[in-house]
């Protein structure tokens, strides 16, 4: 059994002798006709108009011409040979991303892949705010449950440390699988908007709020998300609204610079207001429930439409006619 161990132990030995005697595999040479980047591109901040430099450093170990070779990486163009800085002015948003392809000049004109190497990309950024700079919210958007229909009111306020001025831009849900939309028109702290029509309906809105001398490409703080609930309105609601509606509309002065025949093309249109008036004011006084007022309203709105038309005619034949008429050769000098 000793024998059978030694026997063993030798075999082992001259196996392992025999791995030390074999030659160390020869490595892979690189060629030294390939560029090495030994300075990788840096990412940039700058503010629109601002001019900037991203640059690399690269050598080729035979001692050829190194060659630079700039893409615009968002665009996939290439911007040209134009050495080992790119220089460039930034835009408004500012935004890019550049990489340069570093290349043998001795030996091609323009990088083929097999002697030319990719840089890092450095990408282009707004310079960041300061906390001077940013925005502080001193007051959020409240949710709210609103008549469905009706104009209902969400506030913001803010102010910047060093005094700058704040601009605002609120925001809803997305459409289209976008994450969010922008209300294009509401650019005031005070945001005023329609409910949806619909009933039990729920939407998030909130407010970019962002320093306006730097424009809303620097950054801006998102206020709290306010949840807009809709529901039925009641009787008195509807009355109100109607009521918003008449004051909004142009004075009778107005309307006829506007219209020489304002005072008969709305006639129907204010009396059909004021029948909307008379007939929720008695669903009102009656207590009918917001569930019952769209069934209950016809029965009240077309009896004061009975009373109301007659005395819309006379209305017409005495009063808007006239001054129709006299306005008329007026507006078409």
């Amino acid at each position: 059994m000793k024998r059978i161990r030694k026997l063993i132990s030798m075999l082992l030995a001259l196996a392992l002798a025999a791995g030390l005697a074999l030659p160390a595999a020869a490595e892979e040479t690189p060629d030294p006709s390939i560029p090495v980047i030994t300075v990788q591109p840096q990412d940039v901040y700058a503010v629109p108009g601002e001019q900037f430099t991203i640059s690399v450093e690269a050598y080729i170990p035979n001692g050829d011409t190194v060659g630079y070779w700039w893409m615009d990486a968002r665009t996939n163009s290439n911007l040209g040979k134009l050495g080992p800085a790119l220089t460039r002015t930034a835009g408004d948003p500012v935004r890019g991303e550049y990489y340069c392809v570093v290349y043998n000049a001795s030996v091609d004109f323009i990088p083929q892949a097999a002697r030319s190497v990719e840089s890092e990309h450095a990408v282009v950024s707004h310079t960041p705010l300061t906390a001077e700079e940013t925005p502080v919210i001193t007051l959020q958007p409240q949710s709210e449950t609103v008549p469905c229909g009706m104009q209902f009111t969400l506030a913001v306020a803010a102010q910047c440390p060093n005094g700058d001025p704040v601009g605002y831009q609120w925001r809803g849900p997305g459409i289209g699988g976008s994450s969010y939309t922008v209300y294009s028109t509401m650019t005031d702290p005070v945001f005023s908007w329609k409910a949806n029509k619909n009933p039990d309906h729920t939407e998030r809105i909130y407010c970019v709020v962002y320093n306006a001398a730097k424009g809303l490409a620097a950054g801006g703080v998102d206020s709290a998300q306010a949840v807009v609930t809709t529901r039925l309105p009641t009787a008195r609601e509807i009355i109100g609204d109607t009521k918003d509606i008449i004051n909004s509309l142009p004075s009778i002065r107005e309307g006829l610079k506007q219209d020489p025949l304002h005072l008969i093309n709305g006639a129907f249109a204010y009396v059909s207001m004021v029948a909307q008036i008379i007939a929720y004011w008695v669903l009102d006084l009656f207590k009918v429930a917001p569930e019952r007022l769209d069934a209950a309203s016809s029965w009240f709105f077309f009896p004061a439409m009975a009373v109301l038309v007659p005395v819309m005619l006379i209305y017409v034949l005495v009063f808007a006619l006239p001054v129709s008429l006299v306005m008329l050769p007026f507006s078409m000098s």
